[in-house]
This record gives structure tokens, sequence and C-alpha cells, in this order.
């Protein structure tokens, strides 16, 4: 499975939203951490980026509501965006929001539940 360009910048969009944009693992990433090695300092370590948490967990709702078929390409040969399978999936509870708004909103929110439980961000009362 592969998130589309479109689900994987909503996801980007929401992640920066709920305050984890200082987490993405950035391009240049390799490029600082050698900058800082050179400058006699460490590198901090940053083992969790939000966006392979999001994918993470997209993929393991896809698979749990539509089964093992979204393995398989689908019918034009590209890989299955676990996203959109579940916006297209017609099975759970009725939702408040529209599918194609709460998915992604709900996958975010289970990454900011990880990020709180690693001491990431704060916690909220």
């Amino acid at each position: 499975m592969k998130i589309c360009h479109e689900h994987w910048q909503q996801l980007r969009w929401r992640v920066c939203e709920r305050g984890l944009g200082h987490l993405l693992h950035h391009p240049h990433g390799e490029f600082e951490d050698l900058t800082a090695e050179l400058c006699g300092r460490r590198p901090v370590p940053n083992p969790f980026d939000p966006l392979a948490s999001c994918r993470e967990v997209a993929e393991s709702l896809a698979l749990a509501r539509g089964g093992l078929y979204l393995n398989r390409p689908g019918a034009d040969g590209r890989e299955r965006c676990p996203v959109c399978e579940l916006v297209r999936c017609e099975c759970g509870e009725p939702l408040a929001l529209s599918r194609e708004e709460y998915w992604p909103a709900a996958i975010v929110d289970t990454v900011v539940k990880v990020a709180r439980g690693r001491g990431l961000m704060p916690r909220v009362a």
C-alpha cells in the first residue's frame, strides 16, 4: 500500500496543525546531522516520524476493515491508498464528519496520542 499524494498532503497538514511538525523528518536531515558532528555537537536522534506513523496507522486500519486484498495492486496496477480505501469503506458506525474529513483526522489523532505517550508533546489535562 502507498498513501496517495492528496492524502499524504492532508496528513502532513494535519500533523503540523496538531503541533507535530517539528518532529517531521526533513529531506536535509542527514546534512544537519553531519554539520552538527563537524561542529562538535551530537546530532539529536529522532526515531519518531509522525508521517511514517500515520502511514502505519492507516495501513493497519485499512487492513482491519478491508482485508488482505489491499496488499495487491488495484485494477490500474498501482498500489492502493489505505486512506482512499477507508474513505470508500461503508463499514463501522455513522460518522459525524464526512468520511473524507474523518479518516485523516482519526489517523492523526492516533499518532498524537502516541507522541504524547512518548513525551514528545505536552499532555492535555
